[in-house]
């Protein structure tokens, strides 16, 4: 008989766990409100689905027992983490992360707080009274993640209103205000924790939008691994272990991002357990030629995972991954082109997130992710080439042939580092 694991949630992203976890020969079950399945594709794929929502505890308890379900995973948000640790209590099913852990990262403050007393260089804060602030700042929720309720200031008007818009954006209604990295580049470093033993397995730099919504963050694409790599691993590596070791992670997996400016100074500004949004368990994949997603499979539902110690020392492939985002204008879909031509692509992954959706619309704090691609090579030079063929064929046009595409990657190579234009 199948074991079955539960996923909470049920976007185009849970869609490739169901995958993963029914390649693996378990039973994949999926749970959200919509009713509608075309707002929730993962529905589509799974073995079996539920209209529950991930928040509702009591009424999925009830459900995992009668299913016997046997292991939880959140997906891709870091509030359904919350809801796996409730659900995993009460089920007493394994669960690698703890309440007490993920509010330590969750909350802005406290990890700030946590960096300070490692050693950690953080970037700096500004008191609630914004005394000595200089312009820009970026204004944030302290308790929420995936750029929702962020927005850069460079005025006082603007700082007021987007205070307002961070405090009801944020759970509790508590808000940061951190000075605005300028001249910086964003950096990502990932961790997978194994008993204890913790494994640096990605690096990335991220590049965003030169075409912002208002002065919101949106970020256009990742390039892995980082250039900036090894002066982290020199400089800042060793402080984030001892770190990870005192919260008392003994098995997960954690995202560390931070800026690093042209003198390769470190500043880390937050951290998450999610599954993180530029899916960096494709680039892991290929370089290691082994899926982390099958570690939170096994560990949901009680397997030993020590193997993957091992799997994780293995000699790495030279490769680049670069990863794309795609957002969509305000309109009806009329045509998609170019998924076809992509699809024959060597080395080219490509995610379409409009599947059987026809509108795109775009609430007031993020413009909509239409798609993502994932392009592969061990030569920068290629890469380029590859990804700027991706972005000439794949469009999404309205009825009167106007793209709906809001912005196009553009990159060019500046002695051999890939520069946004």
């Amino acid at each position: 008989m199948f074991r079955k694991i539960l996923i909470l949630g049920a976007t185009v992203n849970e869609g490739i766990i169901v995958k993963r976890v029914q390649e693996l020969g378990f039973y994949a079950i999926v749970t959200d409100y919509n009713t509608d399945w075309t707002k929730s594709p993962a529905k589509e794929l799974a073995n079996e689905s539920w209209n529950i929502s991930w928040s509702d505890i009591d009424s999925l308890v009830d459900k995992c027992k009668e299913s016997r379900v046997a292991g939880v995973l959140a997906g891709f948000s870091e509030f359904r983490i919350e809801n796996q640790i409730k659900l995993c209590e009460r089920l007493n099913l394994p669960c690698n992360i703890t309440i007490e852990q993920l509010a330590i990262t969750r909350d802005k403050v406290l990890f700030k707080e946590l960096c300070v007393n490692n050693g950690v260089p953080i970037v700096p804060a500004y008191d609630k009274k914004c005394t000595n602030i200089t312009f820009p700042a970026i204004v944030k929720p302290v308790d929420r993640a995936g750029s929702i309720g962020i927005k850069v200031v460079y005025t006082k008007d603007e700082l007021a209103q987007a205070v307002v818009e961070a405090e009801q954006a944020s759970p509790t209604g508590n808000v940061i205000i951190e000075k605005y990295m300028v001249d910086c580049v964003k950096f990502d470093v990932y961790y997978l924790i194994i008993n204890g033993d913790i494994h640096l397995i990605a690096t990335n730099d991220t590049f965003m939008c030169p075409i912002q919504k208002g002065h919101e963050i949106m970020q256009s694409a990742w390039l892995f691994p980082s250039k900036y790599e090894r002066f982290y691993v020199e400089k800042v590596d060793e402080n984030v272990r001892a770190m990870l070791k005192n919260i008392g992670i003994k098995d997960g997996y954690i995202t560390i991002s931070a800026f690093v400016d042209s003198k390769y100074n470190f500043y880390i500004f937050e951290s998450g357990f999610r599954l993180s949004g530029e899916l960096s368990f494709k680039y892991v994949e290929k370089i290691y030629e082994q899926n982390y997603l099958d570690f939170f499979i096994y560990y949901s539902i009680g397997e030993d995972v020590n193997h993957y110690v091992s799997d994780f020392k293995l000699k790495q492939r030279k490769l680049f991954l670069l990863a794309i985002n795609f957002y969509g204008k305000n309109g009806h879909v009329s045509r998609k082109l170019g998924l076809e031509k992509i699809d024959g692509m060597k080395d080219v992954d490509f995610i379409d997130y409009l599947l059987n959706d026809v509108q795109i619309v775009n609430n007031s704090s993020l413009l909509r992710k239409i798609a993502m691609c994932f392009i592969y090579d061990s030569s920068l030079d290629a890469l380029l080439n590859k990804s700027l063929n991706v972005v000439k064929t794949y469009d999404v046009l309205d009825a009167f042939n106007k793209s709906l595409n809001y912005y196009k990657f553009q990159a060019k190579l500046v002695n051999n580092e890939l520069v946004l234009f």
